[in-house]
């Protein structure tokens, strides 16, 4: 029963806690396979091959897979044991080859033994701690899938941790989502209990930081007037001037460097001020009746100067229209603070999760405190459980509310899946609800019919026997209900069918693309759009470009098959570009799923590449996943001694001309070849410091500067394309495009440009 607006986010934290409970039970089993193995060692300390040949065959065979990459039969590890076994009976024997031969292949696997339980040393695996975050796992799924309201987040704080795949903020969405969802599932009937009081000091504190915001941008409008005045001051000279130069006279230099302090750099105030000296000097000469006379250096020094006027005086008219059409937005923002601050306070109605969210983002204006923002969600969802819990009208009007479903149909479904063993009384009911008010009866009954006829949907028995064994995990229950009842909803023969062909045609597993339900149904789905386009795209695209991985993806990330299709395409391409690994070989690695599903693909790499740490993209393919600003803030300030999440690098705003970003429309590596045969960029790689060959073709190393070679051919190529009018600015532009430079690197640079 979770509400339509937070089904997906919930959704989402589901997976992630479901993706923390299969490392903790991995980091369980890395666990007790280093206890096993230490415990076996140091049973016999003196002898340790004595505790190896005690170990079963295929326990024993296993090791030396894992360890020494030899695989050995039961037969021959039996003979190796047994001359191991005389050796020790009679020393004697321990000269004969078959025991030294034995001797070294398990004296081999201990030392490696020994080598990996040395490094294991520094694992970080304490077992209560593990077998505690597993714990607070399943009681916080338990709660969301069983619609239980979630009084306090205190206890499950251990599990929300940011890391290379979710950010902070996913986490505050992921807990606002859940506060919204307490309220629709209070309003919908769900009995809860109440917390301990609400922590007045927090609530307060929240509408001091809100009224603090309100006023912030309240004073901001005041900046209006100064930009009126600048204005005002501007036209009145800029008037004066085209009547009459001679005014020059009268405002040099005090008036002059009042009106343009502010919105000049003080190096063009100065220079303005030393150009101007002379035609003021014989400006004022001609004034005294002097027979003196401008030279045409002179009217063009004026004329200069007067054009700059006019260019900050328009520049000032387009600053102040945006300000006028962003003040009624900063207006409303205002009077929403106000009414939410209102609400705060009233001590009646709850807080929208929208609402919620509005007071997060603004506290995150003053404060990054993670600790305190999350304690901050935690008293606010207090706040509305206890609101609610008091107000008697609002639990007496939704007490007995419910989905409103036809009973006629119902009773249709239940005849129709009882009549092929469905177990209609064991699915939830929000599903067969859900089921009835979103799907057609006669589509039902023909995806039903048609599936009992298809050997390969064979697993939906498996299914169906899962929805109603009382004995099997919930959240698997919950899981096999909920996959069944989306494809009868939102799906339709033809996709099935079509689907069907393609696991006959490319040997692929039917099982595994039905764990994708959204994969049954169509973009065009106006009560559901699924991804069915894009998996028929994506599916065929690795089929003709890369047939031997076809397999590999569906059985290992079959979800990758439903990311939009041209990203898919696009992030493949990128990984080609980037000199990364894709082909299958005996180093076969591929794109984490995240890697192929995220719009920042090569925005991540980037960012690697330029603090040299490209190594990190093809060890740690998880880091392409998210472009996750600590994680990559934390490596710019210990290479750099910079951090980009406080903006001390050196910004490139003032450098630039904003007209620049108009010339790169059609943006795309598929640019590169325009740019790699310019002269400039021929150039630039004669001066690339960088002497490993592969890393040449990702990366600049300019004057000990790193920068993404791949980013600077892109831009670079879309300019010339553009047909931009300075290349040395358009190749500078190209390079420093989203660095995070200090001013020192970017001279360097520049220097070489």
């Amino acid at each position: 029963m979770l509400k339509n607006g937070n089904k997906e986010i919930i959704n989402r934290l589901i997976s992630i806690l479901n993706l923390k409970k299969y490392s903790c039970q991995m980091k369980l089993a890395e666990y007790d396979k280093i206890e096993s193995l230490r415990d076996n060692l140091i049973k016999y300390e003196d002898n340790p091959s004595k505790g190896l040949i005690e170990l079963n065959d295929k326990k024993l065979i296993d090791l030396f897979l894992e360890f020494t990459k030899n695989k050995y039969t039961a037969d021959e590890l039996e003979v190796y044991k047994y001359w191991i076994n005389e050796g020790y009976a009679n020393p004697l024997l321990k000269d004969s080859s078959q025991y030294k031969e034995s001797y070294k292949i398990f004296n081999d696997l201990i030392d490696r033994i020994q080598v990996y339980l040395d490094y294991t040393r520094t694992f970080d695996l304490n077992k209560e701690l593990i077998i505690n975050d597993l714990n607070l796992i399943d009681s916080l799924k338990e709660k969301i899938v069983n619609n239980v309201v979630v009084i306090d987040f205190t206890p499950y704080y251990s599990l929300f941790i940011a890391n290379e795949t979710i950010t902070f903020d996913d986490i505050y969405n992921y807990i606002i989502s859940i506060c919204d969802n307490n309220l629709y599932l209070i309003n919908n009937g769900i009995k809860y209990s109440i917390k301990n009081e609400v922590n007045n000091d927090v609530v307060k504190d929240i509408s001091n930081k809100l009224c603090e915001l309100i006023d912030n941008m309240k004073n901001n409008e005041l900046s209006n007037n100064y930009i009126l005045d600048k204005i005002n001051e501007l036209s009145n000279i800029i008037s004066k001037l085209e009547k009459n130069i001679d005014f020059l006279y009268d405002i040099y230099p005090s008036n002059i460097i009042n009106v343009m302090t502010g919105i000049w750099d003080d190096e063009d105030i100065e220079y303005y001020k030393e150009r101007l000296a002379i035609p003021i000097t014989l400006i004022k000469g001609k004034i005294k009746g002097l027979d003196m006379k401008l030279s045409k250096e002179d009217s063009i020094i004026i004329s200069e100067f007067l054009d700059d006027l006019k260019d900050k005086l328009n520049k000032l008219k387009k600053e102040e229209n945006k300000y006028n059409d962003n003040i009624l937005q900063n207006n409303k923002t205002i009077k929403k603070l106000n009414d939410i601050n209102t609400l705060l306070l009233d001590n009646k109605l709850p807080i929208s999760g929208d609402d919620i969210k509005v007071i997060v983002d603004s506290i995150k204006t003053f404060s990054n405190d993670y600790k305190y923002i999350i304690n901050v969600l935690n008293e606010l969802n207090n706040l509305n459980l206890k609101r609610l819990y008091n107000n008697e009208s609002i639990l007496s009007e939704t007490e007995n509310k419910e989905v409103v479903v036809d009973r006629r149909e119902l009773k249709k479904l239940e005849i129709l899946f009882n009549k092929y063993n469905y177990n209609f009384e064991s699915f939830p009911k929000r599903y067969i609800d859900e089921l009835v008010n979103n799907g057609e009866y006669e589509h039902i009954r023909e995806i039903i019919e048609y599936i009992n006829t298809i050997d390969k949907f064979s697993f939906i028995k498996e299914f169906i026997n899962i929805i109603g064994n009382d004995d099997i995990d919930k959240d698997l229950k919950e899981l096999r209900a909920y996959q069944i009842c989306y494809i009868l909803a939102y799906s339709d023969i033809n996709i099935i069918s079509n689907l069907v062909k393609i696991c006959d045609t490319d040997n692929i597993n039917l099982y595994d693309i039905f764990s994708i339900p959204k994969v049954f149904s169509s973009k065009k789905n106006k009560k559901m759009p699924g991804v069915y386009e894009n998996f028929i795209a994506n599916e065929l695209y690795i089929k003709e470009e890369y047939p031997e991985l076809l397999i590999e993806f569906m059985n290992n990330y079959p979800t990758v098959f439903g990311t939009d299709s041209d990203l898919f395409k696009k992030n493949i391409d990128l990984t080609k570009a980037y000199g990364l690994k894709i082909n299958k070989n005996k180093d076969f690695t591929i794109p984490s799923p995240l890697a192929l599903q995220t719009p920042d693909f090569e925005y991540v790499i980037d960012r690697y590449i330029e603090i040299n740490k490209y190594d990190l993209v093809e060890k740690y393919r998880n880091l392409l996943g998210t472009n996750n600003i600590n994680d990559i803030s934390e490596r710019y300030k210990e290479e750099k001694g910079i951090d980009i999440e406080k903006n001390k690098y050196f910004k490139l705003k003032k450098v630039f001309s904003s007209d620049i970003n108009k010339y790169l429309s059609g943006l795309s590596v598929e640019n590169i070849p325009v740019a790699l045969s310019d002269s400039l960029i021929k150039k630039l790689d004669k001066i690339n410091e960088e002497k490993d060959e592969d890393l040449k073709n990702v990366q600049y190393l300019i004057n000990g500067v790193y920068i993404s070679k791949i980013k600077t051919l892109k831009y670079y190529s879309t300019l010339l394309i553009n047909k931009y009018k300075d290349k040395k600015e358009a190749l500078l532009f190209s390079m420093t495009k989203d660095s995070f430079l200090t001013e020192e690197e970017f001279n360097l640079l520049k220097s070489a440009i």
